[in-house]
């Protein structure tokens, strides 16, 4: 039996178009798997950021510049032993001290597609960026280079000035946690001292309450047992609060 065309008017229109709530299921699938893959990669980013400033890589780090520091005067003392003699020592030494480097560019990569534009408002990643490059081109021009003198007294103060402005930056960062705890300490502090204001006020109201009553009860003539009379003023209360943070 041959459909009607109203019956293709209420399916879609043509017997080739999707059904719109199939078009709508699809539209939803993708938008729900773009939101996923952009929090998974802003998961990464996170966690990445994470591990670039804490205090285990900043050490690392600081490690590989003194070992590439060493490496580089290593060389500079062979150079000027050897006075001329040709040798392959020095040479392993340069390479390893590239390879180092190329540890710091992938170093630098990561972080710049971890903060991404953040990298540049950073003064001091920018700044161990430039080193990093500067020192790469100088060990890359000089690699053949056989004269000790020649911009190696460059490439060592660029290593020990990174290392100087690691230090710095692991110094800011002890800085900044101890700064966090002590805000959080103080804001805890704040919280248990409104709690006890809040309960004193409470105990002064409770006291104002029961003597209202009792002068109640006197103006009636009913008798009560007062107990308790010796009771501390609410005012003169010494409170130790004790707080605990995660």
């Amino acid at each position: 039996m041959e459909r009607n065309k109203s019956d293709l008017d209420y399916e879609g229109g043509t017997e080739g178009d999707s059904p719109p709530g199939l078009q709508d299921t699809h539209s939803l699938d993708s938008t729900s798997s773009d939101g996923v893959a952009l929090r998974s990669r802003t998961s990464v980013r996170q966690q990445l950021q994470h591990f670039l400033r804490s205090t285990r890589c900043q050490v690392l780090v600081v490690a590989l510049v003194v070992v590439d520091t060493m490496l580089v005067i290593t060389e500079l003392l062979l150079d000027l032993e050897m006075n001329g003699t040709p040798s392959s020592v020095p040479f392993i030494l340069h390479t390893l001290s590239l390879s180092v480097l190329a540890l710091f560019i992938v170093e630098i990569g990561l972080k710049i597609y971890a903060y991404q534009f953040d990298f540049f408002t950073h003064k001091g990643d920018v700044f161990d960026a430039i080193v990093v490059i500067v020192a790469l081109c100088l060990d890359g021009v000089y690699l053949h280079s056989h004269d000790a003198h020649t911009g190696v007294g460059l490439i060592i103060v660029l290593r020990l000035w990174r290392v100087v402005r690691i230090q710095n930056a692991m110094v800011l960062q002890v800085q900044r946690a101890g700064e966090k705890r002590l805000l959080e300490e103080q804001q805890n502090r704040y919280m248990a001292e409104q709690e006890v204001s809040k309960y004193r006020t409470y105990s002064y109201a409770q006291d104002v309450y029961i003597k209202t009553l009792q002068d109640l009860l006197r103006r009636n003539g009913i008798s009560y047992q007062e107990e308790c009379r010796n009771l501390p003023d609410i005012n003169r209360f010494k409170v130790v609060a004790e707080v605990n943070t995660q």
